[in-house]
């Protein structure tokens, strides 16, 4: 598969794992745009179902509309704000069955449970993205089923049917100058900037 685009299989576990999904089933996610989310909004469609982004509400105006429109170009059905899924009425009578809580704030993952058919799941996936049940999710499916399943990701990122999301690469060497001070503001930066943000990725370079 595509190294640059590891959270692929997470999504698909995240569809797959928890709770049967049928066509016209909805799922609710925050955190939307992680790369797991991103790969979950053009995952589910394929199989009919239907996904709600919840993304933070800091930011301007102008990036907000930003983030909802990329998200909506690839794949999910509605985007909201925190403040937007506690007043919205679009959701009425919408079958939501998962919601998918990636960033351990409770009185969001309750407003999102509220939000859930009767007898709904709701999942706690791994704080901000981190994809803490992936690597058990697929030690449980056999060598065939795991190279099918990378396979099968890898063809659909290469006819472009999966798309990445935007990167920055950091690179560093050991002993660099200014290297643990870049470091620093790199990681304090990630996830402090604007909504839908380019993710970083630190690379080491021998």
């Amino acid at each position: 598969m595509n190294n640059n685009c590891p959270g692929a299989a997470p999504a698909y576990f995240q569809l797959r794992d928890y709770r049967p999904l049928e066509p016209g089933d909805w799922i609710s996610q925050n955190a939307a745009t992680g790369t797991i989310s991103h790969f979950v909004t053009q995952l589910a469609p394929m199989s009919g179902v239907r996904v709600i982004s919840v993304i933070r509400d800091r930011g301007t105006a102008d990036e907000l509309a930003r983030a909802k429109r990329s998200l909506q170009s690839h794949g999910a059905a509605l985007v909201l704000t925190h403040d937007g899924l506690r007043t919205t009425t679009a959701l009425a009578g919408k079958r939501i069955v998962v919601a998918v809580d990636s960033v351990a704030d409770d009185a969001l993952a309750q407003d999102m449970a509220a939000r859930l058919i009767s007898g709904g799941t709701l999942v706690t996936a791994g704080f901000l993205g981190v994809p803490s049940g992936g690597a058990i999710a697929l030690g449980k499916r056999s060598a065939t089923q795991q190279t099918a399943l990378i396979e099968w990701l890898a063809e659909l990122l290469t006819r472009g049917v999966l798309t990445a999301p935007a990167l920055e690469y950091v690179h560093w060497k050991q002993g660099e100058a200014g290297l643990k001070q870049r470091l620093k503001e790199s990681i304090r930066s990630d996830g402090q900037g604007a909504v839908g943000e380019r993710k970083k990725i630190l690379v080491f370079d021998r």
